[in-house]
């Protein structure tokens, strides 16, 4: 099918303004894409799994924008057993530094106006059991203004695979495979959702971060992540973090990060990082972080090299982090590369905040030591060394 008679049949079922879900079912075969598909509101696009390609050679189309059709911002959308194919996989297709970021995504939820408009809410929005590979953007992107608040979003279950921007130079660092970037969000659930890359002829590592949550830099103050879950996810091969959970002056309340699995990411395998001292009640739980922080000196924005290793806190509040596993952080596993200078930071845990519990934690073989810490802000840190593991110990590593 092609892009106009995909287009058509969303069209269709978005006319029949139903106050319920309307399924448009794509078929197998490979669906050749011109443009991006405009997903409207109460429209479920679903395929056959694998069996369901759509797929473009055009470096700077979306495969799937989230469109309100009407003054709102997007809901009520689903989207599930697509497979969506880029062309990143190819070495002589590369972006204008100047190349946006909301080009070249699977799939992107934004919203447009200017910052004085009325609140908007992204909300029910699910993605299930998607294959998202070789895209040369991001792989699923929201991106949202100001003042809008997006709720009751699902990502389960979905493949995120070779994702890249190419060149591997210019400024990577708006470019990750599942992104939420902008000022609030609540109830956001990402579970069972492997967001990997594997060095080849291409590329050495994939895009900027596996998961991540960003505030939107055009506002600095009230945003938050709330009431949200990272569950059972893989992130593997990254050019800096698997997971970041907030960042800059974002809080996190009620955020349970468990389960998940962060190897070979160049800087941190779980990042946590807040200049704003409020209560974050992050749980930290179950995860495993082995081979991270082993490179980035030599990259563009490489930063500060403390911000290396399996878990990386370098503000967090009120939040426990107990029974993961950190291992091998500084050693890069096998073709991924050599260590470089910025390696010698990376610990197993590094601590930066208040209020804070670790324990449980097995921590061994990490280049820049068990569980360190910074020298500030550092209040009312319990670190439970006996229920640590091998090697649960306390220095202040930075600087050096």
């Amino acid at each position: 099918m092609t892009t106009t008679e995909i287009q058509h049949l969303i069209d269709e079922a978005f006319a029949k303004d139903s106050d319920d879900i309307v399924t448009v079912d794509l078929p197998a075969g490979t669906h050749e894409l011109d443009a991006p598909l405009r997903l409207k509101p109460h429209v479920h696009l679903r395929g056959v799994g694998d069996q369901t390609v759509l797929k473009t050679r055009n470096k700077d189309i979306n495969f799937i924008e989230l469109d309100p059709g009407d003054d709102t911002a997007a809901h009520d959308i689903r989207i599930s057993k697509l497979h969506l194919i880029g062309p990143s996989d190819d070495p002589d297709i590369t972006h204008d530094v100047a190349s946006k970021p909301e080009l070249g995504c699977g799939i992107l939820a934004a919203t447009k106006g200017d910052s004085n408009a009325v609140e908007q809410v992204v909300r029910d929005i699910v993605i299930e059991g998607c294959r998202i590979e070789n895209v040369s953007g991001c792989g699923i992107r929201f991106d949202t203004r100001q003042d809008v608040l997006m709720k009751d979003i699902t990502v389960k279950n979905c493949q995120l695979l070779q994702n890249r921007r190419p060149p591997d130079t210019g400024s990577p660092d708006s470019y990750k495979d599942i992104y939420f970037y902008g000022t609030r969000f609540e109830n956001i659930h990402l579970e069972g959702n492997t967001c990997s890359f594997t060095p080849n002829a291409s590329s050495p590592y994939g895009n900027d971060s596996g998961i991540a949550f960003v505030i939107n830099r055009l506002k600095r103050s009230g945003c938050f992540v709330r009431n949200s879950r990272m569950i059972g996810n893989t992130c593997s091969g990254h050019r800096r973090h698997g997971i970041v959970t907030n960042y800059s002056s974002m809080a996190a309340f009620d955020v349970e990060v468990r389960g998940n699995t962060c190897r070979d990411n160049r800087w941190a395998g779980i990042y946590v990082n807040t200049d704003i001292e409020e209560g974050e009640n992050l749980t930290i739980e179950d995860n495993v972080c082995e081979h991270n922080g082993y490179g980035g000196s030599s990259d563009p924005t490489h930063g500060d090299h403390s911000i290396r290793g399996g878990i990386v806190l370098t503000g967090c509040y009120n939040s426990q982090i107990n029974n993961n596993h950190c291992a091998n952080n500084g050693r890069p596993s096998s073709g991924f590369g050599g260590a470089d200078a910025s390696a010698k930071s990376a610990a197993g845990i590094r601590v930066r905040g208040k209020n804070l519990t670790l324990k449980g934690n097995k921590t061994e073989n990490n280049v820049g030591g068990s569980i360190a810490k910074w020298p500030t802000p550092y209040e009312n840190v319990t670190i439970i060394s006996d229920k640590n593991g091998k090697g649960g110990c306390l220095a202040a590593l930075w600087p050096f």
